[in-house]
């Protein structure tokens, strides 16, 4: 597994979702729905998000562990970016990685433009061993 290498996956197989796009209009549930669906799209996953006001700065830490257990048990996602300040609360890291034990699929992992602490990189140690 390689945490924040430059490599990438391919563009029809890529769930992207930037919260500081007018545009976008997917929520948690649609994220979910998408994860859940387990049947090899998508292989990629984006989250970025910036500013206090959009939804992922709003996710409670269940929705947090909740991503994390989507995660783990989707057998085809590869590729997990999450960034844009959208880990700079080390309860939110810790949540995520509670729900994410272990992953058959992960290749890799994305944090950049994150504040993450010492804490934070604790509560991924279970995952990295499992990995």
């Amino acid at each position: 597994m390689d945490i924040d290498s430059d490599a990438g996956s391919s563009m029809e197989d890529a769930l992207y979702v930037f919260t500081d796009d007018d545009d976008e209009d997917m929520t948690f549930a649609d994220i979910m729905q998408a994860v859940h669906r387990n049947n090899g799209r998508p292989d990629f996953l984006h989250l970025a998000g910036s500013g206090g006001d959009n939804w992922i700065q709003s996710m409670s830490n269940e929705d947090w562990e909740e991503l994390g257990r989507g995660v783990s048990n989707n057998t085809h996602l590869e590729t997990v970016h999450i960034s844009g300040g959208a880990l700079n609360d080390q309860t939110r890291v810790a949540f995520l990685f509670r729900g994410l034990m272990r992953s058959s699929s992960i290749l890799e992992m994305h944090l950049h433009e994150n504040e993450i602490g010492a804490a934070g990189v604790r509560s991924m140690v279970p995952f990295l061993q499992n990995a």
